[in-house]
């Protein structure tokens, strides 16, 4: 009477009508009592690695790219760099001047919320500007990292820059 098709195909209605009951269900469980996908960050939230040789750029991230995309001015990527930082971190050229010599540096600006580390690679430095736990440092609504002043800048571009530099 009922031949093998016709079985595996009751198989496989009985099966969509099951995940279709329990995505209606799901669909209809208040927001609140769902567990968040992704838990916070503990550490710093954004970072931006920048990859030289020499003066030259040879890699960096997204967000490294947005960052220099940002900085006003004329010249190579590395003087536009080194000239906005030398302005927000004490002793920035004459550190980087060092790199080769030491491996490592590490420099933080006056809030302690920039930080930029550098490390020598052979023939490469990195530079990586990471937002620090510095005051007034908390994540907003939209999840981008802000000070909660009005006007504040998108991540670590705004930050670093400020809103006034913004493109």
């Amino acid at each position: 009477m009922f031949t093998p098709l016709m079985l595996a195909a009751a198989i496989v209605a009985t099966s969509i009508a099951a995940a279709m009951i329990a995505l209606l269900l799901l669909s209809s469980l208040p927001p609140g009592r769902r567990k968040p996908a992704l838990v916070a960050a503990s550490g710093p939230l954004e970072q931006a690695v920048f990859l030289f040789d020499d003066r030259e750029l040879v890699d960096a991230t997204g967000t490294a790219r947005a960052l220099l995309g940002a900085i006003p001015g004329q010249g190579s990527e590395w003087a536009k760099l080194a000239s906005y930082l030398s302005q927000r971190l004490r002793g920035f050229e004459t550190e980087m001047g060092t790199l080769a010599d030491r491996g490592e540096v590490e420099l933080r600006d006056e809030t302690g919320d920039l930080r930029i580390r550098a490390e020598w690679l052979g023939q490469l430095a990195r530079l990586t500007a990471q937002l620090g736990g510095g005051s007034g440092r908390h994540r907003q609504r939209d999840g981008r990292l802000g000070t909660g002043r009005e006007g504040d800048g998108d991540g670590l571009v705004g930050r670093v820059l400020g809103p006034q530099h913004q493109c």
